[in-house]
């Protein structure tokens, strides 16, 4: 899932090198570059798509969700700085794209693990993210096995 810069719209990445459309997809302005694809000036497909459970409309698919665009700023006091407001601030309107989406339709499966904590960039907090990831991997397990078992 990207989105196409230019005119602001999202971008399936369905064929092709896989390293590009990974580049591609996860093209944060100002932090990494944006991709040219097949003409394309392709950037992360968050911003107009963060949670893409909707992509495939095969009827013998079960959509599946799992939203990590919940930030949680609740050991947070005074003002925030800048850069804290900048991404705080894309955070929000993540969230409430999602929010909004969901309103209207739900796939048969959504976890939202409890990683709000960590930042955009922590790339290197992989085994504390995946360690408060945990709980949510319970989850779905047991939620995807009963899903399975009832079609």
């Amino acid at each position: 899932m990207s989105t196409e810069f230019y005119t602001q719209s999202e971008v399936v990445l369905e064929d092709g090198q896989l390293l590009p459309a990974l580049a591609a997809s996860s093209a944060l302005p100002m932090l990494l570059t944006p991709v040219e694809l097949k003409g394309r000036v392709l950037i992360d497909g968050g911003f107009v798509n963060p949670t893409p459970y909707d992509v495939f409309q095969d009827p013998n698919l079960l959509p599946v969700g799992i939203d990590l665009t919940g930030s949680d700023y609740s050991d947070k006091s005074g003002l925030p700085s800048g850069l804290e407001t900048w991404i705080g601030s894309f955070s929000i309107t993540l969230h409430s794209l999602v929010a909004a989406k969901l309103a209207c339709a739900r796939p048969d499966l959504l976890i939202e693990p409890p990683i709000g904590k960590f930042k955009t960039m922590d790339f290197f907090k992989i085994e504390a993210i995946l360690e408060a990831a945990e709980p949510a991997k319970d989850v779905f397990k047991r939620e995807l096995g009963a899903l399975l078992e009832k079609t």
